[in-house]
């Protein structure tokens, strides 16, 4: 597994290149177009997120959360996908202060990603 931009801390890597191509069947301009919608989606579902935490509406977050999982995983933004379902399993358990203890994280990460993604669609993946 090759990530394509680590962290600046060190911590886990954005998003892994190998397991996108590998969900793309090696075919380039796919990923670059799965990536395009995944950054299209990602806004909008993470202040989706953010809102429906505010409220308390443990249903929506978990609901917004399991979207966000199932598409960071089909990209390979593997510690996204851990950190949405750590939310989804504190929505299972109505453990409020954990999906707030968790969310800055989410947060964090969704920022970099996004930042390293975009980046990427402008140098790697040719269109």
């Amino acid at each position: 597994m090759t990530p394509i931009h680590p962290l600046a801390d060190g911590a886990q890597p954005v998003f892994n290149r190998a397991n996108l191509l590998r969900h793309c069947m090696e075919d380039e301009s796919l990923a670059h177009n799965l990536l395009e919608l995944y950054l299209t989606d990602l806004t909008p579902r993470a202040t989706a997120l953010r809102a429906a935490c505010e409220l308390g509406d443990l249903a929506a977050v978990q609901q917004v959360a399991h979207a966000i999982r199932g598409a960071s995983l089909t990209v390979g933004a593997e510690s996204i996908a851990a950190l949405t379902q750590d939310i989804e399993s504190a929505c299972r358990r109505s453990d409020r202060p954990g999906i707030l203890g968790v969310l800055p994280e989410l947060e964090r990460r969704l920022a970099a990603t996004r930042e390293a993604i975009q980046r990427m669609l402008g140098e790697a993946i040719p269109r």
